[in-house]
Order: C-alpha cells, then structure tokens, then sequence
C-alpha cells in the first residue's frame, strides 16, 4: 500500500511538472508570506521578459502596473482570508523592458498547516490581441455615435424657404419659421 502511495504521488507530481513545463500559459509558483516566486515556467519568463533567476527576486507587486495593483492586492487579500477560493483578473503587467501588455491571471492559494497560504499558484495568459481589439471597436462604435449624431443635426435649406432635417432613415421637410 506504501508503494502504491508513492507510485501514486510520483505520477501526480510529474503530471504537474509536465503541466507546469509544457503549458502555452504563463505559470508561476510563489510564496505565500513573502509571495516571491519560486517557480516559474518559460511562458511565464516570456511574459515578463525577465529569466527566471529573475523573477526568483521579484514578487507580483513588482511586475503588475500600478494603476490595477489596488484591484490586484485587495482580491490578494480575499484569497488569504479564505473568502474566495480563486481569483480572475484582467490587469496589465510592466515587463522588463517597460512594455506594458494585458493579462488574463487566475491566481489559486495552496494551503498548509499555517493560517496564511503556504504558495499561491497563479496562470496567465496574453489577452493585449483582444483588449486591442475591444479599444478599436469601442472607438468605431463611438465615431459612428459621432457620425450618426452630426447628420442627425444637419440642417440644409431648400429654395422654397424650407429647412430640411437629415435623418438616417428618411428625410423630413420643415416649414421655415418667419420672423
């Protein structure tokens, strides 16, 4: 029964090395007191353009951008209160070079005997390609609103002393108002 205990966690473990090795996701192992990373995979280094003898230095308050560490650090907090049991943020992260890109993180405490999470496991994905893609929708969205608007506000003035309106859908004669 031992050795099947043992053969049972050794294949557990080299499942999670291959999961943490091989996965197209930043994944990063830190500590839960401190929250220096431990560990992290090549994605993850990737990311953040540091290697990971780098990172081993850093924690995740040195790499988020500092307008979203408040968002980032209060649901921190609700983890290690036990309030939830995982998190999903979307938050920028500042990379080596000072690039900044955008990230998907879910972020999962791992408990030990203390009071505080022994590690955090967290997993993040580049999602700039969409948030990119949301900021030009966004904008042609409100450029057509624009559009849409200063045609609504046209006013054109016929010969027969008429004022027409130009609407989207149709056109709508006015009589001219005298003095």
């Amino acid at each position: 029964q031992v050795q099947e205990r043992t053969a049972a966690l050794a294949d557990s473990e080299r499942r999670f090395r291959t999961f943490f090795e091989m996965a197209s996701v930043g994944v990063a192992q830190f500590e839960g007191t401190s929250q220096r990373f431990i560990k992290v995979n090549d994605k993850f280094s990737q990311l953040m353009g540091y290697a990971p003898a780098e990172l081993r230095e850093r924690t995740p308050r040195d790499l988020v951008h500092p307008d979203d560490w408040p968002l980032s650090r209060d649901a921190m907090q609700s983890l290690a209160s036990r309030t939830r049991k995982e998190i999903t943020l979307e938050k920028r992260y500042v990379r080596k070079d000072g690039g900044v890109f955008w990230g998907l993180a879910t972020i999962s405490p791992l408990w030990g005997e203390g009071r505080t999470p022994e590690f955090y496991l967290a997993v993040v994905r580049d999602i700039s390609a969409r948030k990119a893609a949301e900021a030009a929708l966004l904008e042609a969205k409100q450029a057509a609103e624009a559009a849409n608007l200063a045609v609504n506000q046209t006013l054109v003035s016929d010969f027969g002393l008429r004022l027409m309106s130009l609407a989207p859908r149709n056109w709508r004669s006015k009589p001219a108002v005298s003095d």
